[in-house]
């Protein structure tokens, strides 16, 4: 499972390959907890591993890639994450066939205005003031709904199998 900030899951999008884009909840994000908890034996006994109990707690209610591989997670690791960021690439790149700069612009949070904005004017005796104040806009990412996935099925975007990676 990978989060990504540049998309704000609706509907959960199923991928060919094992994958799916999808909001990971706060109960499911427990229930996981739990079972680290209890399947894993340093999580029980170690303060040290409490550091893979708090990420899945900061997992909880956030849009994620997930990319399902057989085999152990200590060999595969790499390619389930090269993986999860070619189909945020891909999601990313269908929104732009089907949305302005602008809005795409607005929805992931890209603006040159990095942060708030105040403007201060005065004349030179003070007795005219103005101020404006511009806020920079919040990061919401791009929606992966009913729509998305059907345009994003529809324009032939597939993440790459295993065999096309070299």
């Amino acid at each position: 499972m990978r989060t990504t900030s540049m998309l704000s899951t609706r509907t959960e999008l199923e991928l060919p390959n094992s994958a799916r884009i999808r909001f990971f909840g706060k109960d499911e994000a427990k229930i996981l907890t739990e079972n680290v908890r209890k399947r894993n034996v340093f999580a029980r006994h170690s303060w040290e591993y409490n550091f893979y109990l708090q990420r899945l707690d900061e997992l909880a209610d956030r849009t994620v890639v997930e990319v399902f591989r057989p085999g152990n997670p200590h060999y595969i690791a790499e390619e389930a994450e090269e993986a999860a960021e070619w189909i945020e690439k891909l999601a990313v790149l269908s929104s732009t066939l089907a949305t302005t700069k602008s809005e795409l612009q607005r929805k992931l949070g890209i603006s040159a205005r990095r942060s708030t904005e105040i403007n201060f004017a005065n004349d030179f005796q003070l007795r005219f003031l103005r101020s404006r104040q511009s806020a920079a806009p919040a990061i919401q990412g791009l929606y992966v709904d009913e729509r998305f996935c059907r345009r994003f099925l529809r324009c032939g975007f597939d993440p790459p199998s295993r065999t096309d990676q070299s």
